[in-house]
Parts: structure tokens; sequence; C-alpha cells
């Protein structure tokens, strides 16, 4: 049974009940990662170009690694936009340094870079006005997204809601982030809808 969730005026179509707990078993290990409630982000963002334009920019598969450079196209399937129809994106996080300085001594640490696969399937589609995409990493549903297109004279404005639900314990971090890469994500979009309009 789904449940509805809303933000403000704004109805984000039917979510599912994500899962309190994902599993994964191994020969040797048997690990169970709880799930936080839901993250519920939204923004907006006036383009200067048509519905049409907006719509192919956001359903091209190629447009991730333009958005977010540490995003790399592994694979694409079915007609881009139609339910059904997804792709397939490797996630990588670069190594970061970091220096610090406690009681007068410098100390450097640094994280070490990761590499996972990201699973992006269209749900639901009314072209060119609602877009609904599910965001999975391996058997876990990470995010569901929804895209409003809205017309304003020549222009577009394009509203678009992410839920997630993250690991138990990680809730702040992940809603940091997804404050900070949401309006970059959909300035990128602006830019090259502009271009191509």
């Amino acid at each position: 049974m789904g449940s509805s969730t809303k933000i403000g005026p704004v109805l984000v179509g039917t979510c599912p009940e994500p899962p309190t707990t994902f599993e994964r078993s191994h020969p040797r290990t048997h690990i169970v990662i709880l799930v936080a409630r839901e993250i519920s982000i939204t923004d907006e963002i006036r383009i200067d170009a048509s519905c049409d334009v907006v719509w192919a920019v956001i359903v091209d598969p190629a447009m991730q690694p333009i958005v977010d450079p540490r995003l790399n196209l592994v694979d694409q399937w079915g007609e881009p936009g139609v339910p059904g129809s997804g792709y397939l994106l490797s996630f990588v996080e670069p190594q970061r340094e970091a220096t610090f300085r406690p009681g007068g001594r410098t100390h450097s640490t640094s994280t070490a870079s990761y590499r996972v696969q990201i699973r992006c399937e269209v749900v639901e589609s009314i072209r060119p006005s609602t877009l609904i995409l599910e965001t999975w990493v391996g058997r876990r549903l990470k995010a569901r997204e929804h895209g409003e297109f809205i017309v304003d004279g020549q222009a577009t404005v394009l509203r678009w809601t992410i839920v997630q639900w993250p690991a138990f314990g990680l809730r702040r971090i992940t809603e940091k982030l997804c404050r900070r890469n949401l309006p970059i994500q959909l300035s990128a979009v602006r830019r090259e809808a502009s271009q191509r309009d």
C-alpha cells in the first residue's frame, strides 16, 4: 500500500512504502541496513526554453554526466522518457584529502575513492508535463524523483522533487547533500536546455 507525500501545495504522486530494512546475504556475512524515515526536497527553476526542449534534456541519459560529472553512463534501454525505459550509471566519489591542526600539530587524512552502480527507471510519464523516476542501488530503492514541467509563456518552470530513504544514521548528511546538489543539477539542465532552444 503506497502513501502520498505532500510538500506545500504540491502533491508528489504516490510513493511506495520503503523497506524498513535491507538485507544482503554473503557466504560469510549477513548484513542488515536499517532505513530511516523519508526525506523530501523540492526546488524549481525557470528555464527560457519550451517544455518539449526541457523534457528532451531531462530524459536524455547522455545528459547525466553533464549534470553531475561524477556519473558515467554505462548502459540504457527503451525509448527515453517512456515508462519501462531507463539507464545504468556508474557513480565515482573521488578521493578527498583534509588537513587539520589539533593542539598545534598538523595531521592529514584522506578518504578512499569508491564506485557504485545506480539504476534509474521511468515509472510514469505524461509528456511533456510529468515525469517520475525511481533510482535503485542494488536491490535497495534509493530515491523517487518527480518532475513537473509548467508552461510560463515562452519559458518553462521545472519543479523537481526528490524523495529519499537514507540508511539509518545518515539522514542529516543525506538531506544536506540533496539540498546542495539539487539546485546545481537544475542549473545544469537550464544551461543545456537554453543552448538547445
